[in-house]
Protein backbone atom coordinates (compact mmCIF):
# COMPACT_ATOMS: atom_id res chain seq x y z
CA UNK A 1 0.00 0.00 0.00
CA UNK A 2 1.11 3.53 -0.20
CA UNK A 3 -0.02 7.11 0.82
CA UNK A 4 -0.13 9.42 -1.80
CA UNK A 5 -0.47 13.77 -1.39
CA UNK A 6 -3.18 14.45 -4.50
CA UNK A 7 -2.07 18.00 -4.78
CA UNK A 8 1.77 17.12 -4.96
CA UNK A 9 1.39 13.73 -6.36
CA UNK A 10 4.13 12.88 -4.06
CA UNK A 11 4.21 9.63 -2.71
CA UNK A 12 4.49 9.62 1.42
CA UNK A 13 7.27 6.96 2.81
CA UNK A 14 6.90 4.96 -0.60
CA UNK A 15 5.83 1.55 -0.81
CA UNK A 16 4.86 -0.20 2.30
CA UNK A 17 4.30 -3.89 2.72
CA UNK A 18 2.52 -6.42 5.23
CA UNK A 19 2.25 -9.67 5.57
CA UNK A 20 -1.26 -11.51 6.76
CA UNK A 21 -2.09 -15.34 6.82
CA UNK A 22 -4.58 -16.01 4.56
CA UNK A 23 -7.97 -16.03 6.61
CA UNK A 24 -10.42 -13.52 7.37
CA UNK A 25 -9.22 -12.93 10.95
CA UNK A 26 -5.60 -12.19 9.90
CA UNK A 27 -6.71 -10.23 6.81
CA UNK A 28 -9.29 -8.06 8.91
CA UNK A 29 -6.23 -7.67 11.52
CA UNK A 30 -3.73 -6.60 8.41
CA UNK A 31 -5.95 -3.86 7.53
CA UNK A 32 -6.68 -2.36 11.07
CA UNK A 33 -2.79 -2.09 11.52
CA UNK A 34 -2.94 -0.65 7.62
CA UNK A 35 -5.67 1.79 8.92
CA UNK A 36 -3.28 2.97 11.68
CA UNK A 37 -0.09 3.67 9.49
CA UNK A 38 -1.95 5.51 6.75
CA UNK A 39 -3.75 7.74 9.23
CA UNK A 40 -0.06 8.15 11.14
CA UNK A 41 1.35 8.71 7.73
CA UNK A 42 -0.96 11.83 6.76
CA UNK A 43 -1.89 13.22 10.05
CA UNK A 44 1.25 12.18 12.35
CA UNK A 45 -0.82 10.82 15.40
CA UNK A 46 -0.63 7.20 15.58
CA UNK A 47 -3.82 5.34 14.62
CA UNK A 48 -6.32 3.30 16.81
CA UNK A 49 -7.74 0.94 14.70
CA UNK A 50 -5.71 -2.30 15.61
CA UNK A 51 -6.23 -1.99 19.33
CA UNK A 52 -8.81 -4.04 21.33
CA UNK A 53 -11.65 -3.76 23.60
CA UNK A 54 -12.13 -6.10 26.31
CA UNK A 55 -15.80 -5.86 28.06
CA UNK A 56 -17.98 -7.45 30.77
CA UNK A 57 -21.39 -8.83 29.94
CA UNK A 58 -23.83 -10.31 32.46
CA UNK A 59 -26.80 -12.74 31.65
CA UNK A 60 -29.11 -13.11 34.99
CA UNK A 61 -29.12 -11.65 38.07
CA UNK A 62 -28.63 -12.52 41.85
CA UNK A 63 -27.34 -16.12 41.90
CA UNK A 64 -28.14 -17.22 38.14
CA UNK A 65 -25.99 -14.22 37.07
CA UNK A 66 -23.48 -15.47 34.67
CA UNK A 67 -20.54 -13.02 33.74
CA UNK A 68 -18.00 -13.22 30.42
CA UNK A 69 -15.17 -11.02 29.59
CA UNK A 70 -15.04 -10.73 25.83
CA UNK A 71 -12.85 -9.22 23.65
CA UNK A 72 -13.34 -7.27 20.36
CA UNK A 73 -11.40 -5.41 17.72
CA UNK A 74 -11.82 -2.05 17.69
CA UNK A 75 -14.34 -1.57 15.16
CA UNK A 76 -17.11 -4.12 16.83
CA UNK A 77 -16.22 -7.23 15.10
CA UNK A 78 -14.60 -10.71 15.93
CA UNK A 79 -15.96 -10.44 19.54
CA UNK A 80 -14.87 -13.57 21.67
CA UNK A 81 -15.06 -14.90 25.48
CA UNK A 82 -12.30 -14.95 27.12
CA UNK A 83 -13.70 -16.52 30.53
CA UNK A 84 -17.00 -16.92 31.86
CA UNK A 85 -17.91 -17.19 35.83
CA UNK A 86 -21.26 -17.58 37.63
CA UNK A 87 -20.82 -14.17 39.45
CA UNK A 88 -19.33 -10.84 38.50
CA UNK A 89 -16.75 -9.63 36.68
CA UNK A 90 -15.25 -5.86 37.39
CA UNK A 91 -12.44 -3.96 36.23
CA UNK A 92 -10.70 -5.25 33.56
CA UNK A 93 -7.61 -3.88 32.04
CA UNK A 94 -5.12 -4.64 29.47
CA UNK A 95 -1.12 -5.23 30.27
CA UNK A 96 0.60 -2.35 28.01
CA UNK A 97 1.51 -5.01 25.16
CA UNK A 98 -1.90 -6.61 24.77
CA UNK A 99 -0.72 -9.91 25.68
CA UNK A 100 -2.86 -10.47 29.21
CA UNK A 101 -5.95 -8.80 30.87
CA UNK A 102 -6.32 -8.57 34.49
CA UNK A 103 -9.64 -8.38 36.25
CA UNK A 104 -11.34 -9.29 39.50
CA UNK A 105 -14.04 -12.16 40.10
CA UNK A 106 -16.55 -12.19 43.17
CA UNK A 107 -18.28 -15.86 43.07
CA UNK A 108 -21.46 -16.02 45.64
CA UNK A 109 -20.64 -16.03 49.28
CA UNK A 110 -16.74 -14.93 48.42
CA UNK A 111 -14.29 -12.60 48.28
CA UNK A 112 -13.13 -10.70 45.00
CA UNK A 113 -10.22 -11.99 43.78
CA UNK A 114 -7.81 -10.30 41.34
CA UNK A 115 -7.07 -12.78 38.24
CA UNK A 116 -4.31 -12.63 35.34
CA UNK A 117 -5.14 -13.87 31.94
CA UNK A 118 -3.84 -14.16 28.43
CA UNK A 119 -5.87 -13.67 26.00
CA UNK A 120 -4.81 -15.78 23.14
CA UNK A 121 -5.95 -18.74 25.73
CA UNK A 122 -5.53 -20.73 28.73
CA UNK A 123 -6.10 -20.75 32.57
CA UNK A 124 -6.42 -17.53 34.76
CA UNK A 125 -3.76 -17.05 37.52
CA UNK A 126 -5.34 -15.89 40.57
CA UNK A 127 -3.30 -12.98 41.62
CA UNK A 128 -4.97 -11.42 45.15
CA UNK A 129 -5.80 -14.39 47.56
CA UNK A 130 -6.50 -12.51 50.16
CA UNK A 131 -9.39 -12.20 52.64
CA UNK A 132 -10.90 -8.80 51.35
CA UNK A 133 -11.90 -7.42 48.37
CA UNK A 134 -9.36 -7.15 46.06
CA UNK A 135 -10.67 -4.60 42.86
CA UNK A 136 -9.45 -2.44 40.32
CA UNK A 137 -6.15 -3.77 38.77
CA UNK A 138 -3.92 -1.58 37.19
CA UNK A 139 -0.80 -2.40 34.73
CA UNK A 140 2.38 -0.03 35.31
CA UNK A 141 3.72 1.06 32.00
CA UNK A 142 6.22 -1.81 31.60
CA UNK A 143 3.54 -4.37 32.57
CA UNK A 144 5.98 -5.88 36.16
CA UNK A 145 3.83 -4.46 38.43
CA UNK A 146 -0.12 -4.16 39.16
CA UNK A 147 -2.06 -1.70 41.72
CA UNK A 148 -4.80 -2.52 43.34
CA UNK A 149 -7.25 -1.65 46.05
CA UNK A 150 -7.61 -4.31 49.05
CA UNK A 151 -9.40 -4.28 51.87
CA UNK A 152 -7.31 -7.65 53.78
CA UNK A 153 -5.73 -4.94 55.99
CA UNK A 154 -8.66 -3.14 57.65
CA UNK A 155 -10.56 -0.11 55.77
CA UNK A 156 -9.37 -0.27 51.84
CA UNK A 157 -5.97 0.34 50.98
CA UNK A 158 -3.69 0.72 47.47
CA UNK A 159 -1.16 -2.10 47.36
CA UNK A 160 1.41 -2.52 44.37
CA UNK A 161 2.76 -6.15 43.87
CA UNK A 162 4.48 -8.12 40.83
CA UNK A 163 2.30 -8.87 38.11
CA UNK A 164 3.80 -12.26 38.53
CA UNK A 165 1.99 -12.69 42.32
CA UNK A 166 3.80 -12.57 45.42
CA UNK A 167 3.97 -10.12 48.63
CA UNK A 168 2.20 -6.80 48.10
CA UNK A 169 3.32 -3.47 49.36
CA UNK A 170 0.57 -1.06 51.43
CA UNK A 171 1.15 1.98 49.58
CA UNK A 172 -2.04 4.36 51.26
CA UNK A 173 -2.81 3.79 55.21
CA UNK A 174 -5.17 6.56 55.40
CA UNK A 175 -8.28 5.82 57.74
CA UNK A 176 -10.87 6.47 54.65
CA UNK A 177 -11.45 3.79 51.90
CA UNK A 178 -8.80 4.87 48.84
CA UNK A 179 -9.75 2.60 45.48
CA UNK A 180 -9.53 2.49 41.80
CA UNK A 181 -5.88 3.45 41.51
CA UNK A 182 -4.51 3.77 38.03
CA UNK A 183 -0.94 4.41 37.12
CA UNK A 184 0.38 7.38 34.87
CA UNK A 185 1.33 6.55 31.75
CA UNK A 186 5.12 7.42 32.81
CA UNK A 187 4.99 4.95 35.99
CA UNK A 188 5.72 8.11 38.44
CA UNK A 189 2.79 8.47 39.95
CA UNK A 190 -0.79 7.33 40.07
CA UNK A 191 -4.33 8.58 40.54
CA UNK A 192 -6.47 7.11 43.01
CA UNK A 193 -10.52 7.73 44.18
CA UNK A 194 -10.78 8.43 48.13
CA UNK A 195 -13.37 9.39 50.57
CA UNK A 196 -11.63 10.92 52.71
CA UNK A 197 -13.39 14.57 52.25
CA UNK A 198 -16.24 12.71 53.89
CA UNK A 199 -18.71 10.19 53.51
CA UNK A 200 -20.21 10.49 49.79
CA UNK A 201 -17.84 12.81 48.71
CA UNK A 202 -15.51 10.83 46.60
CA UNK A 203 -12.58 12.66 45.08
CA UNK A 204 -9.74 12.03 42.99
CA UNK A 205 -6.10 12.25 43.98
CA UNK A 206 -2.63 12.22 42.54
CA UNK A 207 0.24 9.74 44.50
CA UNK A 208 4.00 10.80 43.46
CA UNK A 209 6.07 7.73 43.77
CA UNK A 210 9.10 9.45 44.26
CA UNK A 211 8.33 12.07 47.13
CA UNK A 212 5.21 10.21 48.57
CA UNK A 213 3.63 13.42 48.29
CA UNK A 214 -0.77 13.18 47.49
CA UNK A 215 -2.51 15.90 46.00
CA UNK A 216 -5.72 16.56 44.89
CA UNK A 217 -6.65 16.33 41.23
CA UNK A 218 -10.84 16.84 41.01
CA UNK A 219 -11.58 20.31 41.74
CA UNK A 220 -15.00 19.26 43.68
CA UNK A 221 -18.30 17.16 43.85
CA UNK A 222 -18.43 13.33 43.05
CA UNK A 223 -15.75 12.04 41.03
CA UNK A 224 -14.59 8.06 40.52
CA UNK A 225 -13.14 5.81 38.28
CA UNK A 226 -9.96 7.43 37.00
CA UNK A 227 -8.35 6.63 33.41
CA UNK A 228 -5.39 8.34 31.95
CA UNK A 229 -5.15 8.33 28.18
CA UNK A 230 -2.01 7.17 26.72
CA UNK A 231 -0.19 10.44 27.01
CA UNK A 232 -1.22 11.72 30.48
CA UNK A 233 -2.91 14.81 29.41
CA UNK A 234 -6.46 13.44 30.23
CA UNK A 235 -7.80 11.71 32.38
CA UNK A 236 -11.72 10.04 32.01
CA UNK A 237 -13.71 9.45 35.67
CA UNK A 238 -17.11 9.65 36.29
CA UNK A 239 -18.52 12.63 37.13
CA UNK A 240 -21.87 12.59 39.53
CA UNK A 241 -23.50 9.92 37.47
CA UNK A 242 -22.05 11.69 34.07
CA UNK A 243 -19.12 10.10 32.12
CA UNK A 244 -16.56 13.27 32.19
CA UNK A 245 -13.15 13.87 30.79
CA UNK A 246 -10.95 16.49 32.80
CA UNK A 247 -7.28 17.74 32.35
CA UNK A 248 -4.50 16.54 34.43
CA UNK A 249 -5.15 19.76 36.40
CA UNK A 250 -8.55 18.91 36.76
CA UNK A 251 -10.44 20.82 34.33
CA UNK A 252 -13.56 19.03 32.78
CA UNK A 253 -12.65 19.66 28.93
CA UNK A 254 -16.06 16.76 27.91
CA UNK A 255 -19.71 15.63 29.50
CA UNK A 256 -20.34 12.62 27.99
CA UNK A 257 -23.67 12.45 30.06
CA UNK A 258 -25.63 10.06 31.93
CA UNK A 259 -25.02 6.62 30.47
CA UNK A 260 -27.48 4.79 32.84
CA UNK A 261 -24.37 3.02 33.89
CA UNK A 262 -22.70 4.45 36.30
CA UNK A 263 -18.89 4.38 34.71
CA UNK A 264 -16.26 6.38 33.15
CA UNK A 265 -15.20 6.02 29.72
CA UNK A 266 -12.02 4.40 28.33
CA UNK A 267 -9.19 6.44 26.10
CA UNK A 268 -8.79 5.10 22.57
CA UNK A 269 -4.99 4.62 22.35
CA UNK A 270 -4.30 7.71 20.47
CA UNK A 271 -6.84 9.59 23.07
CA UNK A 272 -8.93 10.66 20.57
CA UNK A 273 -11.92 8.74 21.00
CA UNK A 274 -13.75 6.87 24.36
CA UNK A 275 -15.60 3.77 24.46
CA UNK A 276 -17.91 3.45 27.13
CA UNK A 277 -21.19 1.07 28.16
CA UNK A 278 -24.36 2.28 28.21
CA UNK A 279 -28.50 1.08 28.34
CA UNK A 280 -30.50 1.64 25.45
CA UNK A 281 -34.32 0.28 24.97
CA UNK A 282 -33.41 -2.25 27.93
CA UNK A 283 -30.21 -3.07 25.78
CA UNK A 284 -26.99 -3.02 26.50
CA UNK A 285 -24.68 -1.19 24.52
CA UNK A 286 -21.19 -0.07 23.55
CA UNK A 287 -20.60 2.90 22.54
CA UNK A 288 -17.55 4.42 21.17
CA UNK A 289 -17.26 8.28 20.35
CA UNK A 290 -14.98 10.71 18.78
CA UNK A 291 -13.89 13.35 20.92
CA UNK A 292 -12.91 16.22 18.12
CA UNK A 293 -15.89 15.34 16.06
CA UNK A 294 -18.46 14.20 18.07
CA UNK A 295 -18.87 11.39 15.50
CA UNK A 296 -20.08 8.14 17.56
CA UNK A 297 -21.24 4.50 16.60
CA UNK A 298 -22.71 1.48 19.12
CA UNK A 299 -22.83 -1.94 19.08
CA UNK A 300 -25.44 -3.72 21.37
CA UNK A 301 -25.58 -7.30 23.25
CA UNK A 302 -26.68 -9.64 25.32
CA UNK A 303 -27.93 -8.41 28.66
CA UNK A 304 -26.17 -5.46 30.38
CA UNK A 305 -22.46 -4.91 29.12
CA UNK A 306 -19.87 -3.32 31.64
CA UNK A 307 -16.77 -1.72 31.89
CA UNK A 308 -15.23 -1.27 27.92
CA UNK A 309 -11.69 -0.50 27.98
CA UNK A 310 -9.32 -0.48 25.08
CA UNK A 311 -5.83 -1.70 24.83
CA UNK A 312 -3.12 -0.23 22.96
CA UNK A 313 -2.46 -0.81 19.50
CA UNK A 314 0.20 -3.85 19.55
CA UNK A 315 3.88 -2.99 18.97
Amino acid sequence: YEVIDIKSGRVIEGKQSLTADNNKESMRYAGHVIADKVYELITGIPGDFSGRIAYIEEIGTGKEKISRLKVMDADGENAKTITEVAGSIFSPTWSPDGNRIAYSVQRDKSYPVIYVQSVSGGGATPLTPFPGSNLSPSFSPDGSKILFSSSFEGSADIYEMSASGGTPRRITNWPSSEVQPNYAPDGKSFVFVSDRAGFNKPRIYRYEFGSGRTTQVSSSGYATSPQFSSDGSQIAFLSGRSAAIMNSGGAVTANLGNTGIDEAPSFSPNGKRVVYASKQGGKGVLTIKSLNGGESFGKSGQGTIRSPVWSASPK
